[in-house]
């Protein structure tokens, strides 16, 4: 009885193994084909790492006319390591440094030193979203009426905040890997924003 209660849990655990292997290697193939196909749509070059039975991909190039990387990276305790992918535009026309994100209950607690909540006397705007930045009126001048309107049909796909910092603008999104399609629409929706924030910038 005993050897047969030892090889059921053996047997299991090799099942789960075997599972575990199997599942690993459809999601690489899943997000294989999301990020080559984004690529080679966009001519960007393609490359890729592992971590453990991971694939972790990484997009470079030029898009929307500046410099650009997509990177998958493993992050977090050894116990509870995700995958954080980070959205990046070098070189940005912005000489001034910016938050836009979505107001929620703890937005309030976490200050950005020297950043300045900015509202557009716009009702519906200023509840939904949390803008920030230390040049108020260039804040403004960016964030024309149209670039609101765009930021409202937004909502639902911004999952986190976009940054520009020292002339990078940045999006990330934590913990959830790009898998499926349904997954990467709304992060090509919000990278479309930032092109359209690209293309204010350099107007103004």
């Amino acid at each position: 009885m005993e050897y047969l209660v030892i090889f059921l849990l053996v047997g299991s655990f090799v099942a789960l193994i075997v599972w575990a292997i199997r599942h690993q290697k459809k999601t690489n193939q899943r997000k294989e084909k999301l990020f080559t196909d984004f690529a080679q749509q966009n001519g960007l070059t393609r490359t890729t790492s592992k971590y453990a039975l991971a694939q972790l991909n990484e997009l470079r190039g030029e898009l929307y006319g500046y410099p650009f990387q997509m990177i998958e990276k493993m992050e977090g305790s050894s116990k509870n390591k995700s995958i954080t992918t980070y959205i990046i535009f070098s070189n940005t026309p912005f000489g001034f440094d910016f938050k836009i994100g979505k107001e929620h209950v703890f937005s309030k607690l976490g200050k950005h030193i020297g950043m300045k909540d900015i509202e557009f006397n716009e009702t519906e705007f200023d509840k939904r979203f949390l803008i920030k930045s230390k040049e108020e009126d260039k804040m403004r001048r960016l964030l024309s009426l149209s670039l609101q309107n765009e930021l409202k049909a937004l909502d639902k796909d911004l999952g986190n905040a976009i940054r520009n910092q020292n002339q990078v603008l940045s999006y990330t999104i934590y913990g959830i890997p790009l898998t499926k399609e349904k997954q990467f629409e709304p992060v090509k929706r919000v990278m479309g924003f930032m092109q359209k924030l690209l293309k204010e910038g350099e107007r103004i």
